[in-house]
This record gives structure tokens, sequence and C-alpha cells, in this order.
């Protein structure tokens, strides 16, 4: 029930918010792993705020039923955790890791990159022959990919607690060069930002297609989009560059005048 409301996104006011937690707080460990990764989602959704004993009912039920719950499970509860800003248990870290380093090929990229975000929002390691194998998944569904879910592949690993391999960080890269005509301005901020949080330096025939296409639709660029390249194109320190920053931060400067 809980979970229909959410999904059938109802208003539901904060005394049934809570009226409902109580009961599924007693339930709990009758539940199935479906369903208490429903409930969590549904709570989400709602912007409902668990009580510490019903986070304890959870934390509970996944000491006594961790073996049971699938890796799908596990991504669920993080999903929901991380969307309420709530530290997992610390039980939930080891069978999440064990059942995870299984399935990967059982999650859709864009599954895997709320996984990447929740761990590393987590501070948690994902253990190194799981998260190759992550990447691994997303450097094989590259080319299916749209704009977004590829951008996604450069700013949310750069969150991750791993260190994201230069062969991975190359493979979408070259992927994202073929592709850049099909970027929106947003996309490819989110790309640099990717790029300079890890210190991949791309290729020269990255940087060339990247500013002649930046350039030329650089009326399409908000202020905040040019902020961000201003700030993080010039980490980069090339020389080549030095004049598309400048364009980059007198258009900027422009239209923060305009605005004032």
């Amino acid at each position: 029930f809980f979970f229909g409301l959410a999904l059938a996104e109802h208003d539901v006011d904060e005394l049934t918010i809570a009226l409902i937690e109580t009961k599924a707080q007693e339930l709990i460990p009758e539940m199935s792993a479906q369903a208490v990764s429903n409930i969590l989602y549904a709570m989400y959704k709602l912007e409902a705020h668990p009580s510490a004993e019903f986070l304890q009912a959870v934390a509970s039920f996944i000491d006594e039923h961790g073996e049971e719950l699938e890796a799908q499970h596990y991504a669920n509860i993080l999903f929901a955790y991380f969307n309420m800003n709530i530290e997992p248990p610390v039980s939930y870290w080891n069978n999440f890791d064990r059942s995870l380093s299984k399935v990967i090929s059982e999650f859709l990229p864009q599954e895997l990159l709320n996984i990447v975000r929740g761990t590393g929002h987590f501070d948690h390691h994902i253990p190194e022959s799981t998260f190759l194998a992550i990447e691994k998944a997303l450097a094989s569904e590259f080319q299916n990919m749209c704009a977004n879910t590829l951008a996604n592949c450069t700013s949310i690993m750069s969150q991750s607690k791993n260190n994201v391999s230069e062969e991975y960080m190359t493979q979408v890269e070259a992927t994202v060069v073929s592709r850049l005509d099909s970027f929106q301005p947003r996309q490819i901020c989110r790309v640099i930002l990717g790029f300079v949080r890890q210190d991949h330096v791309p290729s020269e025939e990255f940087f060339r297609k990247l500013e002649a296409t930046v350039l030329g639709s650089l009326d399409a660029y908000s202020v905040e989009d040019l902020a961000v390249l201003n700030k993080e194109y010039s980490s980069f320190a090339r020389a080549d560059s030095y004049s598309f920053v400048d364009t980059i931060r007198a258009r900027l400067e422009s239209l923060e005048s305009a605005s004032q």
C-alpha cells in the first residue's frame, strides 16, 4: 500500500505516513526482502523521515536475512538510503559487497552508476575486483548509451572512493569524442568535471573537437555552465587553450554584467 502511494505520487500527510511507518515497523520481521526495499523506496519518494526505531528494525532485518537478499535489493536499499541521506547499518556493507560481486552483469548502466554514487557518498570502498567488473560492464554499453548517461559515466564515476582506471577513462573519452555533437552544454560540463576530478588529461583530438563544439553554440551556455568551464578547463593548463578560456571568461563576464 505504502509503495503504491509512492508510485502513484499521491500527496500523503505526515500523520498518515507516521501511522503506516509504525505498522510497517511491526511487520518488517515477517516481510520479504523485496517488501523491505520497497518500503524504503516509498519513504524516499514520499519524502518521509523514518524514525530511529524504524531504521533499527531494517538493520535487524538485514542482520538476520542478509544472505537472503539479492543484489538488486541491496542496490534499491542503497538508493533509498542515499536519497534520504541516511547512513546504512554496518552489517549492510559486508552483505552488499558479497552479493554485488556475483551479478554485475544483471544491472542496467544507470543502476550501476547509482551504486557508484551511493557508495561514494557514504565513503564506502567497493572491492577492487567488483569495481573493475563495474567498469567493464559500463564500457561494454558505451556505444548504446544516450549522451546523458555517457556524461554520468565520467562525473558519477569520479565520485567513487575507488580509483577509476585509465583504460576506462580513455574508452569513455573516445566514445564522447565520437558523439560530442549530441551533447548538451550541461552534459559537456559534467564530462569536463569528471576528467578533472580523475586527473585524466584528454587527447588533442578531444580538446580540438570540444572547443569547436562549445564555440559553435556558445549562446546556449548558461552562466552556471560557463562558470564550470572557466574554472575546470583551466585545470588542464594547456597553452593552446588559452584563447578558448579567454573567450569563455569574456562571455561569462558579459552575461554576469547584463544580469546585474
